[in-house]
């Protein structure tokens, strides 16, 4: 009896190790997908790895639906706007209640000057507008402008 009783004890104390102690925080990237955002998205998951991140990644806006944004640290999403709007699912996904982690959305239009959604009323989002340009430092660089925006610590 007592050796049942030593083997159930350590047992359990196994059981209640954190095994995912040593896991990294993780920054959700959601993302449409052209040259630019998948050059962007390279770029993010590097940068992001190498300050101890780990990036999950869903490519569709449709991901934001089902999503606890409390599962991640940060959030980072980069969608193609239209009639000056982000994405129809990103402005559902930001104007629900409550408030969200550090998150940076950004929104890329063909006339970037005709945004009109305002992301100031929603705490702890920032938001960049943007063409999708072609030179890979000017991509490196809004990658790094985004990471230094989200509340990482």
């Amino acid at each position: 009896m007592y050796l049942r009783m030593v083997v159930l004890s350590v047992f359990l104390s196994i059981l209640s190790i954190p095994v995912f102690a040593d896991e990294p925080d993780t920054v959700l990237l959601v993302r449409d997908s052209s040259d630019f955002k998948d050059a962007l998205a390279d770029d993010l998951r590097e940068i992001l790895s190498a300050e101890g991140y780990s990036v999950a990644e869903e490519d569709s806006m449709r991901f934001l639906k089902k999503i606890d944004p409390f599962a991640y640290t940060a959030i980072i999403i980069v969608n193609t706007g239209k009639a000056g709007r982000p994405h129809s699912m990103v402005r559902d996904f930001l104007d629900k209640d409550g408030a969200l982690p550090s998150t940076v959305v950004l929104t890329t239009y063909s006339k970037p000057s005709g945004s009109r959604y305002v992301y100031a009323d929603r705490p702890g989002v920032d938001g960049i507008t943007s063409a999708s340009p072609d030179d890979r430092a000017v991509i490196r660089d809004l990658a790094r402008g985004i990471v230094s925006r989200l509340e990482l610590e």
